[in-house]
């Protein structure tokens, strides 16, 4: 940000001294610096954080759930064909009583060999569920529902992954400005400590003025340092929050001055609640949650099918005769009861945890609404006297140097209007950085805060 213009937020030409020195650098004259925008950084996000991919994939898993949950409407057809190799050995069933001129006939009954012979058999049978009482329908619309949920949980992904880029963003922009002032800083302590050497050898002033001027120096060299280090990191947990691979090496550019939000807080909660997906989210997982009492509730039914088929069996493969068959079936596990009653309950208990969840999510998004609303508005009401601030230390610093240039001021006048200058300086930096922050903040308080919007 660019301490230097209260009326804009991070304008490009705040940039220019340091993209100028990083071209002119030694052996950087060939190098081309990457250039980043908001509008790319959001993008790149949105395509590499792994955070929305796997929101992505569990979205994706959810649907396939939903599709083989249809299967339960489907009938099933089942086709079998086996073969074996056997004997036929049996005994005489004990109440054949044969007299004792027929017991050769019953040797024949009753007889033990090794010879085997061939069994084929085929079949094709088909079930149909008719009518189970709730059971395939309640699953079917849990698993629509948990589809729902999943698409609204990739969109609370996304807004929470662009707004933490958004802020990334800016707290680059932030740091750079304060290394901008930090090198501004630097470079009056060194005319600061000249000029009290001049003086001091022209008897002007005491030798204690240039330990002076020379101590403040030294604590803006530090200051510079810590500076430049925060804008490194800075640009590194932006680069993290884009889901890259660590490389930091590029420079931001100021986005187009955004336009000012004009909403009241009866507004912004409505927009909230109707629009959070978050909200959507655990909505739908009610919804799934009910469907999940029903199917419950249905293992106290019985479940009606209607079968059918036809068969060939036999002992060579030219001649297996068929059978066909046709007929309905009425399951029912008369020792359900304990079982469903239990899932019964835990089921519709369920539905009661997530409906308290729902009303205490619906209370915390209106707070965060209203919340951000008047955080919105702090930020816009200390632009003003931050800028003020820093016109009044800048002139107080000036007057503070002519002073001291004509003899009549101190060094330490110089040294205390050139901290004020330093903190008010500061102070624009926080509040123009907490401007942007607090509307992407907003923004996303209100509903699906889209990056367009955010930036726009």
């Amino acid at each position: 940000m660019n301490v230097r213009s209260a009326s804009r937020g991070f304008p490009l030409v705040a940039a220019l001294p340091l993209v100028a020195v990083l071209m002119l650098a030694p052996g950087t004259a060939d190098a081309q610096v990457r250039v980043l925008t908001l509008d790319q950084a959001v993008s790149t996000a949105l395509v590499s954080n792994p955070s929305i991919t796997a929101s992505k994939e569990s979205g994706l898993a959810a649907r396939h759930k939903e599709e083989g949950s249809w299967t339960g409407y489907l009938p099933q057809v089942v086709a079998n064909m086996s073969y074996k190799r056997a004997t036929a050995n049996s005994a005489l069933s004990p109440w054949i009583k044969l007299p004792a001129t027929m017991s050769s006939f019953g040797t024949l009954l009753s007889r033990e060999t090794s010879d085997s012979y061939n069994n084929l058999s085929a079949s094709l049978g088909i079930n149909q569920t008719i009518w189970d009482f709730g059971r395939t329908m309640g699953a079917n619309q849990a698993a629509k529902a948990q589809v729902v949920a999943s698409a609204a949980d990739v969109s609370t992904t996304t807004e929470a992954v662009s707004l933490q880029v958004i802020q990334a963003y800016y707290a680059v922009l932030a740091t750079r400005e304060a290394v901008l002032t930090a090198e501004e800083t630097l470079g009056q302590m060194q005319k600061h400590v000249q000029q009290a050497k001049i003086q001091a050898d022209a008897g002007t002033r005491q030798r204690i003025d240039v330990a002076r001027a020379q101590s403040d120096l030294a604590t803006a060299e530090m200051a510079l340092i810590r500076m430049r280090n925060g804008h490194l990191l800075a640009k590194v947990a932006l680069d993290a929050a884009m889901g890259g691979d660590g490389d930091a090496e590029f420079e931001v550019v100021d986005p187009p001055e955004p336009a000012v939000l004009e909403l009241d807080v009866e507004e912004a909660t409505r927009r909230a609640v109707a629009n959070r997906p978050e909200f959507r989210s655990l909505a739908a997982k009610v919804s799934a949650a009910r469907a999940g009492v029903m199917a419950a509730r249905s293992a106290w039914f019985p479940a009606l099918q209607a079968t059918g088929g036809v068969a060939w069996q036999g002992y060579k493969f030219t001649d297996l005769p068929y059978n066909w068959y046709a007929g309905a079936s009425l399951t029912w596990n008369a020792l359900s009861g304990v079982p469903a009653h239990a899932a019964t309950q835990e089921a519709q208990a369920n539905v009661r945890s997530l409906e308290a969840l729902l009303k205490s999510l619906q209370v915390n998004i209106r707070s965060e609404a209203h919340a951000a609303v008047l955080a919105y508005r702090e930020a816009q009401q200390r632009m003003q006297p931050a800028a003020a601030l820093v016109e009044s230390a800048r002139q107080t610093l000036a007057l503070a140097e002519g002073r001291y240039a004509a003899g009549s001021g101190s060094i330490m006048e110089v040294t205390d209007a050139q901290a004020i200058k330093v903190q008010a300086s500061s102070s624009l930096i926080g509040a123009r950085y907490e401007l942007q922050t607090a509307r992407a903040r907003l923004l996303k308080a209100i509903g699906p805060a889209t990056s367009a919007e955010v930036r726009n």
